[in-house]
């Protein structure tokens, strides 16, 4: 079942920069090149940050686990970049 992931965008933005924007897991990764070598397709790392953006461009629903993630203010998925002064020890 699809759920509402955020009341509004702000909210969106806002979540994704105290966490994904924080996560050593944000950002894409090679899966596949052309056959010419000189394109290559990128895919999500983490796919609560690709459930957040495919949510914002859809109908603003995702999930049940990216909806279980995103009502808590940290999600439970972050893997804190290396020398990030919010890093908990």
């Amino acid at each position: 079942m699809r759920e509402e992931l955020f009341s509004c965008g702000t909210d969106a933005l806002f979540w994704k920069e105290q966490n994904c924007d924080r996560c050593e897991k944000s950002g894409f990764r090679p899966v596949s090149a052309s056959e010419n070598g000189k394109e290559t397709q990128f895919d999500y790392i983490c796919k609560i940050h690709r459930e957040i953006d495919l949510a914002w461009v859809t109908d603003g629903k995702g999930g049940e686990e990216a909806a279980k993630a995103c009502r808590s203010s940290v999600c439970p998925f972050i893997e804190p970049k290396k020398g990030d002064p919010d890093e908990s020890d």
